[in-house]
């Protein structure tokens, strides 16, 4: 049996071309930069923290609340769920088309954490984080405080193997209980949608941050005023929190 020319010379392009794309492809796989690599291999929805490149631990928020530690290979994560103010669930609009209850609370992973690296230092052969954490007040976006940014400022304690030995989480802004930091070390982040949330940031190597609360007996202009702190000079010794203070605004 025979094949016209035509035949054999179709058969013979489309098998070099197969050879040509297979080889192409395996060499750009050979080819791909380690980076691209850790990314492709990156946890759905991880999120890088925002701190400095020279640190020599990277912060990675996750969904539902928890946080990932690396150094090279070594790796170590932190849950910190039921610590942080705010929703670490998937928010959920109730008013949106196509809505449905399975859509709730609990039902779908939260957003990756979103953290800003404060301070990162090594003491002692142990390493410490600090850093803010931003979430949203309520995980249905059309209740109360639905729109707004809860923030929180967490310190954990690590071992050179990055395993958690400490961790400490403070209230900075809360808006149900209607926390909000009066004062602080930073500067306002301006890449949020609200203008005044507040960044924090080192001030001759320490953290301050006033937060103020209205005083349980509902007195107009009351408020319970803390103040919190954190030194780089003794990492170990956390969140320092002040005494309450009442305070009465005229």
């Amino acid at each position: 049996m025979t094949f016209p020319m035509t035949e054999i010379r179709a058969a013979v392009w489309s098998g070099v071309l197969a050879s040509v794309f297979l080889t192409t492809g395996a060499l750009a796989q050979q080819r791909l930069p380690a980076q691209a690599k850790l990314v492709q291999n990156r946890p759905a929805q991880a999120r890088p923290a925002q701190q400095s490149p020279r640190d020599p631990v990277r912060l990675t928020g996750l969904p539902n609340g928890v946080v990932v530690f690396s150094q090279g290979r070594t790796t170590g994560r932190a849950d910190l769920s039921g610590q942080l103010h705010g929703c670490t669930a998937a928010t959920y609009d109730p008013t949106a088309s196509g809505f449905q209850e399975s859509q709730r609370v609990g039902r779908r992973p939260g957003a990756a954490l979103n953290a800003h690296v404060v301070d990162l230092v090594r003491s002692r052969g142990q390493w410490y984080f600090t850093f803010q954490v931003g979430l949203s007040p309520n995980c249905n976006v059309q209740g109360q405080c639905g729109a707004g940014t809860n923030i929180d400022l967490v310190w954990v304690k690590l071992s050179p193997s990055l395993k958690v030995l400490g961790k400490q989480v403070e209230v900075v802004e809360d808006c149900r209980s209607d926390t909000n930091a009066q004062d602080y070390t930073g500067v306002q982040d301006t890449r949020q949608a609200s203008y005044d949330q507040p960044l924090l940031g080192l001030r001759g190597g320490v953290l301050k941050v006033t937060r103020a609360t209205p005083a349980p007996d509902n007195q107009v202009g009351s408020y319970r005023v803390q103040t919190l702190s954190y030194s780089r000079a003794a990492p170990q010794r956390g969140i320092q929190v002040g005494a309450v203070k009442v305070v009465t605004k005229q």
